[in-house]
């Protein structure tokens, strides 16, 4: 049987707010039947570990999976030209992967290739260079330095 998810953001225009906001959401999916909540590492970084740990449990105890996303920008921007801005990004990602580890989930999902805005600043960011183009040298930076 699939599983079926939803994103925290669809209720919210307060991106972070603490844990009883976020359990607030794990008790909007669970009363709607899903089976997933995504939410987002960054605001999750600003929680306690002691309130990433309540936070885990309530998910066990719903029987809800949580699923993660993050996103990069031009301050870490792992397919950035300049090597600080990258490793800005690959130090970002890796705080995820060690919450998404710490919190039980396994997933980690959003613009993770590349800076996340709009068409235009995109396009002034990188250039000539094509999506494939930045795709692949992302890749390449992220098996070069985690492996």
């Amino acid at each position: 049987m699939n599983k079926y998810g939803i994103f925290y953001g669809f209720w919210t225009e307060q991106w972070g707010g603490g844990l009883e906001y976020f359990k607030i959401y794990l008790s909007k999916a669970d009363g709607l039947g899903f089976d997933i909540l995504e939410l987002n590492c960054d605001f999750l970084m600003e929680l306690s570990k002691s309130e990433r740990k309540e936070l885990s449990e309530e998910a066990r105890v719903r029987e809800i999976d949580l699923t993660f996303n993050t996103n990069l920008n031009e301050k870490n921007d792992i397919s950035s030209d300049k090597y600080e801005v990258r490793e800005r990004g690959v130090e970002h990602l890796k705080k995820c992967l060690e919450l998404i580890n710490e919190i039980g989930g396994e997933i980690l999902t959003g613009v993770t290739y590349g800076p996340w805005s709009d068409v235009k600043v995109w396009r002034d960011l990188v250039g000539d260079r094509t999506l494939d183009e930045e795709a692949k040298k992302s890749l390449e930076f992220l098996r070069e330095r985690i492996g």
